[in-house]
């Protein structure tokens, strides 16, 4: 059983050596979903200077996905796009962007050449939401800017979709232990976490969420207790190493995970009775986008996020 926990943003997850033979795991995990607001524009114009910030992205979600948070405006996320498809990136509200800049512009560039593909300003109020078609395959780059190409230290979260993808399964929201997800049965699904459910399974400093790592001197477990999570059950069938992970090194995201052996629907008691403890967990020290456990250490992996 696993849980993977976020204090700050995104996630990564591997696990070790586990001497069992069929054993689960349940993994927490923080995303959001929102609707979507009216479509976007592709303009002449634009803002092409800035910083890159955080890793590649690729979606084929039809619903809007976020985009790397604490996007400061003068910086740039990069994105894989496919020839042929339809592409929005929205700093809307009612997209479920995260916009603290009261006017901003995005500018959509090809990253090879920089070249500038589609502006927009001024969509949903005084925020910019893009809709392009892309006449490429490869990478883009969409630039945020405050009005007049200006930059700031705000933290802005770009959502973005892909309006001519094929539809992804509804989005699986798995916030309660109860209703944790077999991901060996049910491999392709959104995930889509909004806070700790109705039951908090576990305080902080207890016998189901230690202080102290049961297995690493990383620091231990869960330490600010249950907040944006998502339930998975993992099924093991044979002994061996069992290594996995989640996210892109070099990125930005503090995302945290713990397990527990698994034995069904009493697994979730005994966890909610503070009377099960993790057999493996970590607390993300880095928040670079990528956690887990694994040995080796895989590249980009910092010692204190595995």
């Amino acid at each position: 059983m696993y849980v993977l926990n976020n204090h700050t943003l995104t996630v990564l997850m591997p696990s070790r050596q586990l001497g069992l033979g069929v054993v689960s795991a349940f993994l927490f995990l923080m995303l959001n979903f929102q609707a979507i607001a009216q479509p976007g524009q592709c303009l002449p114009g634009g803002c092409n200077a800035g910083i890159a910030y955080g890793a590649n992205q690729s979606t084929a979600s039809g619903t809007f996905v976020n985009s790397v948070a604490v996007t400061y405006a003068g910086e740039f996320n990069r994105y894989n796009v496919v020839a042929g498809n339809q592409y929005e990136w929205s700093l809307c509200a009612a997209d479920g962007a995260v916009n603290p800049t009261p006017d901003m512009v995005l500018t959509l560039a090809d990253d090879l050449s920089n070249t500038i593909l589609c502006f927009s300003d001024n969509v949903c109020g005084l925020q910019p939401k893009i809709l392009w078609t892309a006449n490429l395959t490869g990478v883009v780059r969409v630039y945020l800017h405050s009005v007049g190409c200006g930059m700031n230290t705000n933290s802005h979260t770009v959502r973005w979709r892909c309006v001519g993808c094929a539809a992804p399964p509804p989005p699986v929201v798995a916030s309660d232990c109860s209703n944790a997800v077999n991901i060996c049965t049910n491999s392709t699904f959104q995930i889509d976490p909004n806070g700790a459910g109705n039951i908090v399974e576990f305080g902080v400093g207890t016998v189901s969420n230690p202080s102290v790592n049961p297995s690493s001197t990383n620091a231990g477990c869960l330490l600010e207790g249950e907040l944006n999570s998502t339930w998975m059950i993992v099924n093991i069938a044979s002994t061996g190493t069992l290594e996995f992970s989640f996210g892109i090194p070099g990125g930005f995201g503090c995302l945290d995970w713990i397990m527990w052996p698994y034995a069904g629907a009493t697994t979730c008691d005994q966890i909610l009775n503070n009377q099960l403890a993790p057999i493996r967990c970590n607390w993300n020290a880095n928040c670079q986008n990528f956690t887990g456990m694994a040995t080796p250490l895989p590249a980009g992996g910092l010692p204190g996020d595995f």
